[in-house]
């Protein structure tokens, strides 16, 4: 934080489709926030897109924006697969609070991709390490060179669906067909995610796979609390107290509110539902705009 009014100064890896939405847009309503680098590995992308969205500096290298003394925090929109290995590169940085949002992921893995990233070895019979996705033959999780930095963390995972991690409700049953999966490839993945819950609770006497949340981002909810010690928050809830909502509400006489698509889930945890808790808990009425209305709207 620098100057007399606090400024978060943050970084982003990479150049993906999804910062403008997701960040740059808020952030530039925001004055106590500056997008103030980015870096990508192609460095003509990420000039590129620099001068597109007015970001002041470049870097040649992601370790580069990581260890910038001038960046309180770094946003990473990077693929799942990705983000153990440069949390770990957070890590070395000296980084020891996250915040991360899951949820869109278009993947179905449990966080293996992650926990493999951040030193776990998932074994098949004979203690052979399996391929990436051969679930089925899982009999074994060692978790010996974790990266133990993981601990001294504080992690927290802001999520807008409540979903378990397996089940009618969970990550393959209610997200698999949105990813384009058959009633057969729900059946399988979740079976596969079941083995995999039940093999971690074997090594960590522990079973977090019915919490709220575990079914997040095709169960990487469940990773992150289950093997990395992480809190779950409504994401909403962190937004809202971000934007000092409950102060905004204050003389409001309607509160208008909106999602593309109004259904079932809605009630999980999505945008509408938080926004009418938190206006409803001060008697401020609220409208809500769809795209369409969904199955259980």
């Amino acid at each position: 934080m620098t100057g007399t009014t606090p400024v978060l100064r943050i970084g982003v890896l990479g150049a993906a489709r999804i910062t403008p939405d997701a960040l740059l847009k808020p952030a530039a309503a925001n004055p106590e926030v500056v997008v103030s680098a980015v870096a990508a590995r192609d460095s003509d992308r990420a000039r590129a897109f620099a001068a597109k969205h007015g970001i002041a500096r470049v870097h040649d290298s992601y370790d580069a924006l990581i260890t910038d003394p001038e960046i309180d925090a770094v946003y990473n929109p990077l693929p799942n697969h990705l983000h153990g290995s440069w949390t770990r590169a957070a890590l070395d940085a000296g980084c020891r609070r996250f915040l991360i949002g899951i949820g869109g992921s278009a993947t179905n893995d449990g966080g293996m991709g992650m926990l493999r990233a951040l030193g776990a070895r998932f074994l098949s019979t004979g203690g052979e390490l399996m391929a990436p996705g051969d679930l089925p033959g899982l009999v074994q999780v060692d978790f010996s060179g974790f990266d133990r930095r993981i601990g001294e963390c504080r992690i927290t995972v802001a999520c807008d669906v409540a979903n378990p991690l397996c089940g009618p409700e969970g990550a393959s049953a209610v997200f698999g067909p949105q990813k384009g999966a058959s009633p057969d490839d729900v059946a399988h993945m979740d079976a596969c995610l079941a083995r995999l819950a039940a093999v971690v609770a074997r090594e960590t006497g522990a079973d977090r796979s019915a919490l709220p949340g575990a079914g997040a981002a095709g169960g990487l909810g469940w990773a992150l609390m289950q093997c990395c010690g992480a809190g779950m928050r409504p994401g909403i809830d962190v937004v809202l107290e971000a934007a000092a909502f409950d102060e905004k509400l204050a003389g409001a006489g309607l509160v208008i509110t909106g999602e593309g698509s109004l259904d079932g889930q809605s009630a999980m945890g999505k945008v509408p539902v938080g926004v009418a808790a938190r206006a409803g808990a001060k008697g401020v009425p609220v409208a809500a705009i769809a795209g369409t209305l969904g199955e259980g709207h």
